[in-house]
């Protein structure tokens, strides 16, 4: 119909004014670059490109689909950097944070403090931890709550032992079974404080040569 009208108002040149015949000439070019555009878009193709590489961790593209410039088509993950951001309730000076350990099933992963926030969130602290290496990155999903040991410059004196070596008492007080002779083993009350995230520091009940049991420790209250 553009093109129509467009053919029309140049057979009456010497009639129209040429200010409609310039106005018609540009809808009919207007008109045609949409169709151009339209038929692009559904028979054409477009590449994804994502800005990093990595490993694919979610994707939430359907067959026709339309999606904004805000929507999160693909998650993709570095498989060799892991973050982690902690929430410290407690005070906390951030110049006195050297590092933090990770526990992932038997394996302690040595994180390096990236910063603090500097205001705090729903009474929090914001701190982000991170490291690189080889398949860090796929330890964990994405979201995932995980617990970890922050290091921190000031130190202090004790017997560092597994977790599993500190059991509780029917009395349910913190103690450690220490070998004193030959198949007979002593219960001994501690007092002990995080070390790492598969460690704790003993700070109040050993002393020096004392042979804790480390395995089977939950064991040992049940023989008779």
């Amino acid at each position: 119909m553009a093109e129509k009208r467009l053919a029309r108002l140049r057979e009456l040149a010497d009639t129209v004014p040429g200010k409609e015949i310039e106005a018609a000439e540009s809808e009919l070019a207007s008109l045609k670059g949409r169709v151009a555009a339209l038929g692009h878009g559904v028979s054409g193709r477009d590449a994804l490109v994502a800005p990093v590489g990595g490993v694919v961790a979610a994707a939430n593209a359907v067959v026709g689909q339309v999606v904004d410039a805000r929507d999160v088509v693909f998650e993709i993950v570095d498989p060799d950097g892991l973050q982690v951001e902690a929430l410290a309730y407690e005070a906390l000076a951030t110049d006195e944070v050297v590092a933090a350990t990770l526990a992932v099933g038997e394996r302690s992963v040595e994180l390096d403090f990236l910063g603090a926030a500097r205001r705090l969130r729903e009474q929090a602290l914001p701190l982000q931890f991170g490291k690189r290496g080889a398949g860090l990155g796929l330890l964990l999903p994405l979201g995932q709550p995980v617990k970890i040991q922050v290091k921190l410059k000031s130190t202090a004196q004790g017997w560092p032992v597994p977790q599993r070596a500190v059991v509780r008492s029917p009395a349910n007080v913190a103690m450690v079974w220490v070998k004193t002779s030959p198949e007979r083993f002593t219960p001994k009350p501690v007092r002990s404080q995080p070390l790492d995230g598969s460690r704790v520091l003993v700070i109040d009940g050993l002393a020096d040569g004392d042979r804790v049991v480390v395995d089977g420790a939950t064991l040992i209250s049940q023989i008779r």
